[in-house]
């Protein structure tokens, strides 16, 4: 899928999977950045924590060149918008995500236990 036309929705409990992408085209390390940048929830990632997250001790001679490219290979896969490089890094945009949705639905059970809603 390519365009960014279509809503992304992705999971990442489990194995990580995006409606109407097949990201075994992917490599390792680019399906390695979408779930770094999925766990964020929206949030940029910086370069430096995703260099240290996906190399640890051994970065690449150029980790900004080679973070460009795997955003690039996510971007062909995911659309152009759905991967943002900003002052702050880089960041997924999605739809949908499991996780998010996950949060919602324990914060709103603490919710109605605090109210005595439920046992």
């Amino acid at each position: 899928m390519t365009g960014g036309a279509s809503a992304l929705s992705v999971r990442v409990l489990g194995d990580l999977t995006v409606d109407g992408s097949d990201l075994t085209r992917l490599d390792r390390k680019s399906r390695s950045l979408l779930q770094l940048l999925a766990l964020a929830r929206g949030r940029p990632v910086s370069p430096d924590a995703l260099v240290d997250a996906l190399w640890g001790d051994d970065p690449p001679a150029r980790p900004g060149d080679q973070l460009a490219v795997l955003a690039s290979r996510l971007r062909r896969e995911l659309g152009r918008d759905r991967i943002e490089r900003t002052d702050g890094g880089y960041r997924l945009h999605t739809d949908w995500l499991d996780l998010a949705e996950l949060e919602a639905v324990v914060v709103e059970a603490e919710r109605r236990h605090a109210a005595g809603e439920i046992a």
